[in-house]
């Protein structure tokens, strides 16, 4: 997923997974997911909470003290962060008239206060479809974090009657990214084929859909191939 998944314009790699159009920045990995355009709009949802961590609504402030390489204040940072990716992520929202509708968020580990990653979801009204992207800063792969903070990201979009449903792509031998998304309560929609810096890639796609029947409007995250089960009603 891009840069532009997370609600930002542009596009850049993320955390394990590839997604939806723009290019991959030069030297950067190509085992990060990527963000699609932000639409400014309706609620702005500034935090959500999840077991061990808050995901924060990014700041134009922070996010240019940030760009200066500097630490905002009262921000601890965890090994390896900020990434080329969170540095361009600060970049977007700087130049940005409004704040996302949902995100990008800073993920902050509730154990030491500490940023490790962003993540965001941008919404396609016309298509009535969100792109989600993430980061987590590559220390911490393998524990959990992404798959945490899209669950609940997920749930909270697709708790949005216009919301008809989710999407994320990654390349297709990306497994620990396939995983996330899968562990989220995503399922797999088959594969695209794109061009990416003038590169044939193919592109595993997940999608997560409104549940057809809603409980008190709450609209419940499909998760009954993923082995978790549905969102409770709010």
């Amino acid at each position: 997923m891009s840069l532009q998944d997370l609600g930002l314009h542009g596009a850049t790699d993320l955390a394990g997974t590839r997604g939806l159009g723009g290019g991959r920045p030069a030297g950067a990995p190509r085992n990060v997911m990527r963000l699609a355009a932000l639409r400014w709009d309706r609620i702005h949802v500034g935090q959500i909470e999840t077991g061990r961590l808050v995901l924060q609504a990014i700041d134009r402030e922070s996010a240019s003290i940030l760009l200066d390489r500097r630490r905002p204040p009262g921000v601890v940072f965890a090994p390896g962060y900020p990434s080329q990716f969170s540095l361009e992520t600060m970049g977007l929202v700087v130049g940005t008239q409004a704040p996302g509708r949902f995100g990008p968020f800073f993920m902050v580990r509730k154990a030491d206060g500490a940023v490790i990653g962003e993540i965001g979801c941008s919404i396609d009204e016309a298509a009535a479809t969100g792109h989600v992207g993430y980061s987590v800063v590559a220390p911490l792969w393998g524990q959990g974090y992404a798959t945490e903070a899209l669950r609940a990201l997920l749930d909270h979009v697709l708790a949005q009657p216009e919301v008809g449903r989710v999407i994320g792509h990654t390349m297709v031998d990306h497994t620990a990214s396939r995983r996330v998304m899968e562990k989220a309560g995503m399922l797999y929609r088959g594969e695209r084929a794109a061009i990416e810096d003038g590169e044939l890639i193919d592109l595993a796609v997940y999608e997560a859909r409104q549940h057809p029947g809603s409980l008190g409007g709450y609209w419940m995250l499909d998760r009954a191939s993923s082995g978790h089960p549905p969102a409770s009603p709010v």
